[in-house]
């Protein structure tokens, strides 16, 4: 499951991690910057639907999605001067304008999960507000954006990843010390009393996180090379996590050194999905439950 097509070689200013989501139980949508430098941001759909094209809007760091009430949200930082917050929308057809949502302001990217009826984007607070290495949230009910709203008493690194597990808002992080991961959680959306590192994890950039069959994984760009890693969740009482797993495939075909995992559930077969750039610039798409064999370089 490779999406080799040509790619210019990876400028190194470009942040090469990318978002998708699965969208109508028939297809994925995946969006990332374009690696030339020019941070013009490109769409491709996948499973044999329509060849991807750039949409009509730019972006620092990388884009973060999620389908809510049968569209899908997209959310960027569009510059590295104003910081602010963009969306856009495809109903399946046609995307809509990029625009700002307001007063909500960023470093590097947004994470996105819908829960309690609402869509919840977090995000490291900005520079240009004296919040830098912050985590916040704004929430959508689809017709207004909330105030951005701090969650006290964590400081962070790098963007944050949301999956919602036994009817709770998981919400993960890379420690302020650079390489830990850590989460907290709410179940009513609006109180994160507690925060949690999940142990045995040296990550850095940012992590991604999905759920398949009960069971919640978390996934990582190791510290030490550029495999990928990730550690899992039952819901057991003690919050004990699984001790870190290697994606097997990445020790041959690794992950650019600015780039971050992204893993979702394709709804279509229940496989757990990773997509990734390698150092050249060229894309991967792999099962990693059940997991996809070894294979040799491209």
């Amino acid at each position: 499951m490779h999406n080799n097509d040509p790619f210019p070689p990876l400028d190194p200013s470009v942040d090469p991690t990318i978002a998708i989501v699965m969208y109508s139980s028939k297809w994925y949508i995946m969006t990332y910057a374009d690696n030339s430098g020019s941070m013009q941001l490109d769409v491709s759909y996948g499973n044999e639907h329509d060849d991807g094209h750039g949409l009509l809007a730019y972006l620092n760091g990388y884009p973060a999605m999620a389908v809510y009430n049968g569209v899908v949200y997209l959310t960027h930082q569009a510059s590295l001067t104003d910081h602010a917050l963009w969306h856009m929308t495809y109903d399946g057809t046609n995307w809509s304008f990029d625009t700002t949502i307001p007063n909500v302001y960023l470093n590097e990217s947004p994470g996105m999960a819908v829960f309690n009826g609402n869509l919840y984007v977090a995000h490291q607070g900005s520079d240009t507000t004296g919040a830098a290495n912050s985590l916040w949230y704004t929430v959508t009910n689809g017709r207004a954006w909330s105030q951005d709203k701090n969650i006290p008493g964590i400081q962070m690194n790098g963007s944050p990843a949301m999956a919602v597990f036994n009817d709770t808002l998981y919400l993960f992080f890379r420690g302020i010390d650079g390489s830990t991961l850590w989460y907290t959680t709410t179940t009513d959306g609006k109180t994160w009393p507690n925060q949690w590192q999940v142990d045995g994890v040296s990550m850095r950039n940012s992590p991604s996180a999905a759920v398949r069959d009960g069971v919640l994984y978390v996934a990582y760009h190791n510290s030490d090379d550029g495999t990928i890693c990730y550690s899992t969740y039952d819901g057991n009482s003690e919050r004990n996590w699984s001790p870190p797993a290697t994606i097997e495939m990445t020790t041959t075909l690794p992950i650019a050194d600015k780039g971050s995992p992204a893993i979702y559930l394709d709804d279509t077969n229940n496989y757990l999905m990773l997509a990734y750039t390698y150092p050249s610039g060229f894309q991967n798409l792999i099962s990693v439950v059940p997991p996809q064999p070894t294979i040799d370089g491209d």
